[in-house]
């Protein structure tokens, strides 16, 4: 009866899992959105370089298509962060409740708590490799595969090839963002031969970034159902002690 009190108390002082589904969604969708952005500025630098190579051709171009592209190149341009915006508050708030789960999952120590996690995005340099081991370290002690507060790690579990790719194209897309303002530096006024080279780098930027959303987003849904399988898991584990 004694042993049966320790244990009961000892599960009440564990945190409970939270609710991650509706989190979820909204960072899965905030992704697919920053995709399909993405594509949108695609379109429009398409068309900016159309009209470009027009110019620089010394073909006749008229006023009227020359200021609609600028006017769908902005606007687009502006909807764009704002989406991006939208979508890096709803991915960190999956992030944070992610992180958060994992104390109600395993009994072992974790390199980064949920305000960490967060906060590695931001620091310069950290930001290079922490948002990276804190996805693996939220992948691997997702695992259902690995018994609850058992004798063996979450270390153990096998880490996605997904989180690598992910990472991978993130930062490719810093990289190529900032090698579209590189020909910019020095010139006070922009010449067709820089806008060309600037608008077709700016269009590797966002196909790269498409591609990063859409790991993200695969990376969101999987994690999501480890973490319900994992919480059904512990639910069939508290049903067996009583």
């Amino acid at each position: 009866m004694s042993m049966l009190h320790l244990d009961g108390r000892a599960d009440a002082a564990r945190p409970q899992p939270l609710p991650i589904r509706t989190r979820s969604i909204l960072a899965a969708a905030g992704l697919a959105l920053h995709a399909f952005l993405s594509g949108v500025m695609i379109l429009a630098c398409s068309l900016r370089i159309a009209l470009l190579l027009s110019v620089q051709a010394h073909r006749p171009v008229s006023r009227a298509p020359l200021r609609a592209s600028d006017v769908f190149f902005l606007l687009g341009a502006r909807v764009h962060i704002a989406g991006a915006l939208f979508t890096a508050i709803v991915f960190l708030l999956w992030f944070y409740r992610a992180r958060q789960n994992l104390s109600a999952f395993r009994s072992e120590s974790f390199e980064f708590s949920p305000s960490g996690v967060v906060w590695s995005f931001f620091i310069p340099v950290v930001n290079l490799v922490q948002p990276y081991s804190a996805m693996r370290e939220i992948w691997q002690a997702s695992d259902p595969a690995i018994p609850p507060f058992g004798t063996a790690s979450y270390a153990a579990a096998p880490v996605s090839r997904l989180i690598g790719v992910w990472w991978a194209l993130f930062l490719a897309r810093g990289v190529i963002s900032w090698l579209a303002v590189i020909p910019r530096l020095g010139e006070r006024t922009h010449t067709v031969a820089t806008l060309l080279s600037t608008t077709e780098i700016q269009v590797a930027a966002y196909v790269v970034s498409i591609l990063a959303a859409l790991c993200a987003c695969r990376l969101v849904l999987r994690i999501w159902r480890r973490q319900e399988d994992f919480i059904k898991l512990l639910a069939v584990d508290v049903a067996g002690v009583f």
